[in-house]
């Protein structure tokens, strides 16, 4: 599994757990 990869997996983890609200803060913080 390369780094990548952990990240996305780590990232549908954390969107399970805090739902929309990482999703969106993640959306500012690309945007900004």
């Amino acid at each position: 599994m390369n780094f990548k990869d952990m990240l996305e997996e780590q990232f549908k983890y954390l969107n399970k757990l805090y739902g929309q609200r990482i999703l969106k803060m993640y959306e500012d913080i690309k945007y900004t």
